[in-house]
């Protein structure tokens, strides 16, 4: 009679306090891994800095968004695209910011160890949890 996430959403299992606060710590985890890995990796000006902490952080918001949703559609390929779409003109209207003079090989390498390093755990323990405890929907969508 209902849809199955919103069965799943009545029962409240979904979105509760504990998700809220494991997207909580997802994030502070994912921006501490990419701060600190950024300052490590990079030790230059500011808005270097700025650029690379944009650039993973888009980067690992769109591999979160792929791995958090149970099934692709035009309207989530079309998000994303939009995504890296305004990505690429904010680094063209907002060069006083982010600095694209240095987006060569090396940069887009040590970008993708950062975005590696703070996606990577989060994809591994989701994939655990969905294996170990499956929610209503994972059941429902793996039979």
């Amino acid at each position: 009679m209902y849809p199955n996430l919103y069965m799943s959403l009545r029962k409240s299992r979904e979105m509760n306090s504990k998700t809220f606060f494991i997207w909580v710590w997802i994030s502070v985890y994912q921006g501490i891994v990419i701060m600190v890995m950024s300052l490590l990796m990079f030790e230059q000006s500011f808005v270097r800095i700025v650029t690379i902490t944009f650039t993973a952080l888009i980067l690992s918001e769109l591999l979160n968004v792929f791995t958090t949703i149970h099934k692709i559609n035009r309207y989530i390929i079309g998000s994303q695209v939009l995504t890296v779409l305004i990505y690429g003109l904010s680094l063209i209207l907002f060069r006083n910011y982010l600095d694209t003079s240095r987006i060569d090989g090396d940069f887009l390498y040590k970008v993708g160890l950062i975005v590696l390093v703070s996606w990577t755990p989060i994809y591994i323990a989701g994939c655990l949890r969905r294996k170990l405890a499956p929610s209503e929907e994972d059941k429902i969508t793996n039979h």
